[in-house]
């Protein structure tokens, strides 16, 4: 049997998803009404991706969260040390820093170490004059935190702390060369918000990230970097505790533009379409995006139409080389906040992006222009790699997705059903 670039297999009931088989080896396109289980597709793919390329952060969040109670320590006995030694708050944080990278865990516990001991010197000098450090709100801390009994060495405790932590990191290391499965699948469910089918599987050429006969997950190697791009007014935005993909997108757009920047889809964006360059200037001090038109005149890109800024995402994705051919780059509805022309538009430069650059393109839509486009377009620009999936009603508000390869013909039938309400509204009038 052929295998694919990435396969999504859904074969039983997943939020609006009745049954899902999705194949993508260059551009793939799943269209459907409102709530059949696109963005579902999207945000799968997107996760999955996401922690496989960088399994190292997966395991970075999971033993951050086993680290908090023994963060808290660090933070009194850092803090304390700070205050003893009168050092400068405006210019020192009062917190202890977290770990940030497997590849600096020796150092990081070399840091803890010798917090430790410093901790412990002064506490034995203050202590030939009677005076002492610790509090008894810090034992509390520090006992609770290490599950000790009411022992107060301060050696002893201290010792136990850094031990437990030592081995918590030391599993997290062993577990970077295993890659379980079992911890992507289920930071793939928390970030869904919903109970994931064991039977889910999400694979590239057949070697699966999670799935049911799946113990570890998958090294990518055709696909190295991923977005997902679900609203245009994500672009600029500092966010507090909002979606990760907004927050990584707008690093992705902050990168240095470095690279050559030439070409067919550049002169397309620039001359053609925005009539203008987004650009980010990083010795300003404003950290923001500016967008400068062809007469020279200069805007916070915050300030422009969104259409503007669906098109200077992928322009400056494009200088600062994230857009290769390792790259896959799924957007959720790219037609939301366009006008009809510049839907045409947009869907040439996913094309032009494809075939200059071989990025690869995940798109949920809802639009006929849009998949009329890609349909139409695709083979003007030398594209054969492209394939269309419908929704269609399985009844109980659930969805089929059928391939349908390049024939759209299905998906324009599904769209007309706008009609249909239309006449029936206009035949009716008030009698409805």
């Amino acid at each position: 049997m052929d295998k694919h670039l990435i396969e999504i297999n859904i074969p039983e009931k997943f939020r609006a998803i009745n049954m899902a088989k999705i194949f993508l080896d260059g551009i793939t396109v799943v269209a459907g009404i409102n709530g059949c289980g696109k963005s579902t597709l999207s945000k799968l793919l997107y996760q999955t991706y996401k922690y496989s390329i960088n399994y190292n952060r997966l395991l970075v969040l999971d033993i951050r969260d086993q680290l908090q109670p023994y963060y808290e320590v660090l933070n009194q006995l850092y803090s304390l040390l700070i205050n003893y030694t009168r050092q400068n708050a405006m210019y020192i944080s009062r917190r202890w820093r977290k770990i940030t990278s497997l590849d600096k865990a020796d150092s990081y516990i070399k840091d803890v170490k010798d917090l430790c001991q410093n901790f412990l010197e002064v506490e034995r000098h203050l202590s030939q004059n009677g005076e002492s450090l610790m509090t008894e709100r810090t034992w509390r801390i520090i006992l609770a935190s290490i599950g000790s009994e009411e022992n107060r060495d301060l050696e002893a405790n201290l010792d136990m702390l850094l031990t437990q932590m030592t081995d918590i990191v030391k599993h997290a290391i062993a577990l970077s060369q295993e890659r379980p499965s079992s911890l992507l699948y289920n930071k793939v469910k928390t970030n869904l918000r919903s109970q994931l089918p064991l039977s889910v599987e999400v694979s590239e050429f057949g070697d699966s990230f999670i799935g049911p006969q799946t113990k570890a997950v998958a090294l990518p190697h055709y696909i190295q970097r991923v977005l997902y791009l679900d609203t245009p007014m994500m672009l600029g935005l500092n966010t507090f505790d909002g979606p990760e993909n907004w927050d990584e997108l707008n690093d992705c757009l902050r990168r240095s533009s470095t690279h050559g920047y030439e070409g067919i889809v550049k002169d397309t964006i620039q001359k053609e379409i925005l009539h203008g360059e987004a650009f980010y200037d990083e010795e300003s001090i404003e950290d923001i995006i500016n967008f400068k038109r062809d007469d020279g005149k200069i805007f916070d890109l915050l300030d422009c139409a969104t259409g503007v800024k669906s098109f200077s995402i992928l322009q400056l994705l494009l200088k600062n080389g994230f857009l290769r051919k390792d790259t896959l780059l799924i957007v959720d509805e790219p037609e939301a906040h366009l006008h009809p022309q510049w839907i045409v538009e947009y869907a040439r430069i996913i094309l032009l992006l494809h075939k200059e650059f071989g990025v690869k393109f995940f798109i949920a839509s809802h639009s006929t222009d849009m998949v009329g486009a890609l349909k139409e377009i695709a083979p003007t620009v030398g594209v054969t790699d492209l394939n269309f999936y419908v929704a269609e009603d399985a009844g109980d508000m659930l969805y089929n997705y059928k391939e349908l390869g390049d024939d759209v013909e299905p998906i324009f039938a599904s769209f007309n059903k706008s009609y249909e309400k239309l006449d029936y509204y206009v035949s009716n009038g008030s009698k409805s």
